[in-house]
């Protein structure tokens, strides 16, 4: 059921209250992730200082270490879990979100070579069955 445009800002049920039509308040935290090497970006940080509460680029964003607590979901489907791989073994979302098809057959070769060392009992290391 489509509501004409007219009836946008009215009440969805009766007795209900009518949206809001602006945000009520400043929002409290303001984060801006920049990319140094795009030059259109780089010159509007001075403008971007004192209106944002943190500024990192996407540079210092990688480099700070996962929450300890984080924890991939168990509930994510299997095409979404191999999209993320296939972006992370190709960079990242930083890395523009194209896939690296060389990148990714090499990981798939080291990883292949590296399961047949432990299969075969050559890297006693790192022998465990990962698979569920």
């Amino acid at each position: 059921m489509t509501r004409p445009a007219k009836d946008f800002f009215a009440p969805l049920a009766v007795g209900a209250p009518a949206p809001l039509r602006d945000i009520p308040a400043r929002p409290s935290r303001a984060i801006h992730f920049f990319d140094p090497s795009n030059a259109k970006m780089a010159a509007k940080i001075p403008q971007m200082v004192g209106t944002v509460d943190v500024l990192l680029s996407n540079e210092e964003l990688s480099a700070r270490s996962l929450h300890p607590d984080l924890q991939p979901n168990p509930h994510v489907p299997a095409d979404t879990r191999l999209w993320a791989a296939l972006q992370n073994a190709s960079g990242g979302s930083w890395a523009g979100c194209v896939y690296d098809g060389e990148r990714i057959a090499h990981l798939l070769q080291l990883g292949l070579e590296a399961e047949a060392r432990v299969m075969h009992g050559t890297d006693a290391s790192t022998a465990r069955d990962t698979r569920a």
